[in-house]
């Protein structure tokens, strides 16, 4: 679905307007069925079709997007003691991530308002699909950040919005494993856009809120766009700033 047209539906689908009444308003020439106009909804804009209507989900974990949870995607997710964590909490990550081609989630995108980051993928090349990693830090702080990076990213909870944003090149952390134990870590490159990209989430914050540029591009547009416009990294040393 192309920009213009998502940007006009998005206030509708917020005020969880009848998806046949959406249809009615923006699709008064009939060019399209009802059942593919709804289908393009649902994957444009992340729909969870039964969740939409009836409030209940039927696949979980839902994913939450601006569409229908922006404020909640803008909490600062607070910090949490490891042994209070469950296990349906940890599972919820595991299985949204190993089901979706993302290279990480913050436990806020499915509603856990917890500051608890699942890395699946931190390596450019590999395919998220299959590569898992299954690192999961709670509570990741930033210790240090240095040198500048810029890349078109995407995100589950942003619809098909990718944004350019600034990175450091690197960045030392602290953060907890589920035991509790603390422990100290570098991520370098394209593993340092990842995971601050994750942090922001932590702190309520989406790629477009740092975005230098915004474009709109499904899934395929945004591969052969990046094919283009990869990752690019400006300098490996020096003060990170904002």
């Amino acid at each position: 679905m192309e920009r213009r047209l998502a940007e006009r539906i998005l206030p509708d689908l917020k005020k969880k307007r009848p998806l046949e009444e959406i249809y009615k308003r923006y699709n008064k020439d009939k060019n399209i069925s009802f059942f593919q106009f709804e289908e393009d909804l649902c994957n444009t804009f992340h729909l969870d079709k039964d969740y939409y209507e009836t409030g209940v989900a039927s696949n979980k974990p839902r994913i939450y997007t601006m569409a229908l949870d922006e404020d909640f995607l803008r909490k600062r997710s607070e910090e949490v003691d490891p042994s209070k964590i469950t296990k349906e909490e940890i599972t919820s990550l595991e299985t949204y991530c190993k089901k979706e081609d993302v290279f990480a989630l913050a436990s806020v995108q499915i509603g856990i308002l917890k500051r608890i980051v699942y890395l699946k993928n931190t390596q450019l090349e590999t395919s998220s699909k299959e590569h898992d990693e299954h690192q999961i830090l709670i509570n990741p702080t930033i210790l240090k950040a240095e040198g500048l990076t810029k890349y078109w990213e995407a995100c589950a909870s942003c619809l098909d919005y990718t944004s350019l944003v600034k990175r450091p090149y690197r960045i030392q952390i602290a953060y907890q494993d589920l035991s509790g134990k603390r422990k100290k870590k570098i991520f370098e490159g394209f593993a340092a856009t990842v995971l601050a990209h994750e942090l922001d989430h932590l702190d309520g914050i989406l790629p477009m809120d740092k975005a230098l540029e915004i474009r709109w591009m499904n899934k395929e547009e945004r591969i052969s766009f990046r094919a283009i416009h990869g990752y690019q990294i400006l300098k490996k040393t020096g003060n990170y700033k904002e």
